[in-house]
C-alpha cells in the first residue's frame, strides 16, 4: 500500500512539468545562429513551419507565459530565458510580436520574465539525466 501510494505521488509531481523533445537543446547555439533564431521565432509566430522539437515547445508557450513557467523544469526556465533574452537582442521586432502574440494584453510577461531572469545565467549540465 505504501509503494502505491509513493508511486502515485511521484507520477504526479512528475506530470506537474512540461514535456517537450529536448530540453537540453543549445539555445546559445541557435542564438547565434541567425537563421536558426529566426527559424524557432518563425515557428513560434506562425510564419513558417515548425519542427518536431520548435512545435514541442510552441506547444507550451501559452501556458508557460500565464503562468510564469511555474511547470517549467530548470533546463526549460534557462533555454526559455536565454530564448527570450537572444530574441530581444538580435531580433527586437520579433521579440515584439511574441509578446503581443503570447500576451496580447501586456499582463503576464513581466512576471514571466523576472521568474526567467533568475536562470538565464544558470549553467544547466549538458547530460540528459539517465532515464
Amino acid at each position: 500500500m505504501k509503494f502505491v501510494i509513493l508511486f502515485a505521488m511521484v507520477s504526479l509531481a512528475a506530470a506537474q512539468f512540461y514535456v517537450t523533445e529536448d530540453d537540453y537543446v543549445d539555445i546559445d547555439a541557435v542564438i547565434a545562429d541567425l537563421p536558426s533564431l529566426q527559424s524557432y521565432s518563425d515557428c513560434f509566430l506562425d510564419r513558417g513551419p515548425c519542427t518536431s522539437l520548435t512545435q514541442s515547445f510552441k506547444d507550451v508557450i501559452p501556458d508557460a507565459v500565464r503562468r510564469a513557467c511555474d511547470r517549467c523544469n530548470v533546463p526549460q526556465k534557462q533555454r526559455f530565458g536565454r530564448f527570450l533574452q537572444g530574441l530581444q537582442a538580435r531580433l527586437r521586432e520579433d521579440y515584439e510580436l511574441f509578446r503581443q502574440k503570447y500576451d496580447p494584453m501586456n499582463i503576464y510577461f513581466d512576471a514571466l520574465e523576472a521568474e526567467l531572469s533568475q536562470f538565464w545565467d544558470y549553467v544547466v549540465p549538458e547530460q540528459r539525466p539517465e532515464a
